[in-house]
């Protein structure tokens, strides 16, 4: 048993001291983790507190820094932890002043074995995040609905494609750019003005981000999808005097745009998962080569 001398000059058991905080450092490391893996996958795909800061800060300072709201939210998830995790450490270093403590080979490796879980469970969650995210995609592309859109409604309407009631003017097309892993996306939205809904716009057209390129073919079936119309469009829109429905949808070509953002939010999410649990297994190959050497020798 490992012993400690304490400030009357007597034995003293190392059992007996307040227990460490590195579990506390491992469960904050671990959360802070898995709340960016949580919030970075809200920026790829413009959802929930992401969407609504970006648009704060759309409207405010007229652009929005994803990064910056990655950083925020993360300080405001993850802090807490961090600061009981730093007042853990303080209490501990002043009960632990006076105490002198030799090298324990066996306190190393518990501590070494819990980092190496750490980073196992790590590349676990965020895989599944991975995974999650491409399910999710994969629903949403798998409910797309098919549409045209024509300027009356058709004599024998079909069973199998929706007909839209309008017209699109490209003119109020709002561009927004999307930062992915390695590129930048670029697509236009256009409206569809429906006959009576008055400024209130529920359908958007997916064109080509080139205004030169051929534009969509509406008399022929496109996808429909709900609720893919990033919030920058939404403000671009409403400040140029077009109300946006709660409920809306997004007119496309094909699923690529729509997809492009959970693949990218899935692929940031996996190439992570790769690294901790590479990380996981040099770690566990370090434990297994030092105490396979014997017993490490106290300074």
């Amino acid at each position: 048993m490992a012993t400690a001398i304490d400030h009357n000059g007597g034995p003293m058991d190392v059992n007996a001291q307040p227990a460490a905080p590195s579990r506390l450092r491992l469960v904050a490391i671990g959360a802070t983790v898995i709340i960016t893996g949580y919030f970075l996958i809200e920026s790829m795909l413009y959802r929930g507190l992401s969407e609504w800061i970006n648009e704060w800060q759309f409207t405010v300072f007229g652009q929005a820094i994803p990064v910056i709201t990655l950083m925020l939210l993360v300080t405001v998830f993850a802090g807490p932890i961090w600061l009981i995790y730093w007042a853990g450490t303080r209490k501990r270093r002043r009960e632990a002043a006076a105490v002198v403590v030799p090298a324990s080979d066996d306190r190393w490796r518990r501590g070494a074995d819990r980092f190496r879980r750490l980073a196992d469970g790590t590349a676990m969650v965020l895989a599944a995040l991975a995974i999650g995210t491409l399910v999710w995609g994969s629903i949403v592309i798998g409910n797309a609905g098919r549409v045209i859109v024509a300027p009356s409604a058709p004599a024998r309407p079909s069973q199998q494609v929706q007909t839209v009631v309008g017209t699109v003017d490209p003119r109020l097309a709002a561009v927004v750019s999307q930062g992915l892993l390695f590129s930048e996306r670029t697509a236009r939205y256009a409206p569809v003005i429906e006959p009576g809904v008055g400024q209130t716009v529920r359908y958007f057209v997916e064109l080509p981000a080139d205004p030169d390129a051929p534009a969509v073919d509406l008399s022929r079936p496109n996808l429909l999808f709900k609720g893919q119309l990033p919030g920058a469009a939404r403000i671009l829109f409403e400040r140029s005097g077009v109300r946006v429905a709660d409920e809306r949808y997004v007119i496309a070509r094909d699923s690529t745009g729509i997809r492009t953002p959970y693949w990218a939010g899935a692929l940031v999410l996996l190439i992570v998962a790769v690294a901790a649990f590479i990380i996981a297994r040099l770690q566990g190959r370090r434990i297994r080569k030092i105490v396979g050497a014997g017993p490490r020798k106290s300074a």
